[in-house]
């Protein structure tokens, strides 16, 4: 599963300490919850829709299944003095999931400098930060959290999904009828 057309200013030539500390991350997500909470008063959680926010704001648009999707960008937000740049993404008015990008540290200026290396720092620092808070646990009630990079797009992102995991696809069957000549369900 790839991350939403990244939205963010890409990291490159990222400086992460050796040893990034995150205190009492467990304040941040709220584990039985599944409550987001940021410096200055600022929530996001399994509630949150669409229409508590400025309808001017944000990318909206339609899939091929009909699904009316919004995504809503909350720039510079502070946790525990580290910055990050948030995307909370809406599908037919109910929020899907919340995209988060730990931006502190000195940022590239975009896709001219960008190292895939600064995205992996990067998501080792988003690792640290789910280890942290969570431990091992990444599925609860209210649904489930990682951390990824997706070479397609070239960001590392942690998320936070409302809803449950999709159950993995399973592997094609291939037979092999004849050399050179493969046969199966795909």
């Amino acid at each position: 599963e790839g991350c939403f057309p990244c939205v963010f200013t890409v990291a490159t030539a990222v400086e992460w300490p050796e040893k990034t500390t995150f205190n009492n991350l467990k304040t941040m997500i709220g584990v039985r919850t599944g409550k987001l909470k940021f410096e200055k008063r600022f929530t996001l959680d399994p509630k949150s829709e669409e229409k508590d926010f400025d309808s001017s704001i944000g990318n909206p648009w339609d899939d091929k299944d009909g699904n009316h999707w919004r995504i809503i960008e909350f720039e510079g937000r502070l946790w525990k003095g580290n910055e990050f740049s948030i995307s909370a993404v809406f599908k037919n008015g109910s929020i899907d999931m919340v995209e988060m990008m730990q931006v502190s540290g000195r940022l590239g200026e975009g896709w001219d400098d960008f190292k895939e290396e600064s995205e992996l720092k990067r998501k080792k620092v988003h690792d640290a930060i789910l280890d942290e808070a969570l431990g091992e646990k990444r599925d609860f009630k209210w649904g489930y959290v990682d951390s990824n990079y997706d070479r397609r797009v070239g960001c590392a992102t942690l998320k936070v999904h409302y809803g449950k995991r999709p159950e993995p696809k399973p592997e094609p069957v291939v037979e092999n009828v004849q050399p050179g000549i493969i046969r199966g369900s795909f």
